[in-house]
């Protein structure tokens, strides 16, 4: 069975592909917001970064649970490629989760 010509598999991508869009929309939206409340260090500044971070970690999170919605469907199509999405998503997902967890605590300490 090749990927390239299999309309299932390519059908299940694309549609992994809209759900995520928005997630990624959403995220990169809040992190722009949020570099505006970084200039001031007072509590209120870190009450909203903190909100911020907190919602997109559940964006994350939605994101997540969404790619393995889709990959069940694509894991009997395609196994590999399925494990890899998945290893990649969950890979991206601790590293933002981590560089938002820095980003606070020096928000934190910086006060």
């Amino acid at each position: 069975m090749n990927l390239f010509f299999d309309k299932k598999a390519l059908e299940i991508i694309r549609d992994i592909i809209r759900e995520t869009m928005l997630g990624n929309v959403a995220i990169a939206l809040l992190i722009n917001i949020s570099s505006s409340y970084m200039t001031t260090r007072d509590i209120s500044s870190l009450v909203s970064l903190s909100v911020f971070i907190l919602t997109i970690i559940c964006i994350e999170l939605w994101v997540i649970v969404s790619i393995i919605n889709y990959l069940s469907l694509l894991q009997k199509i395609i196994k590999k490629l399925s494990i890899f999405i998945l290893t990649l998503w969950v890979c991206l997902f601790f590293t933002l989760t981590s560089r938002y967890f820095v980003m606070l605590s020096d928000a934190w300490t910086n006060q």
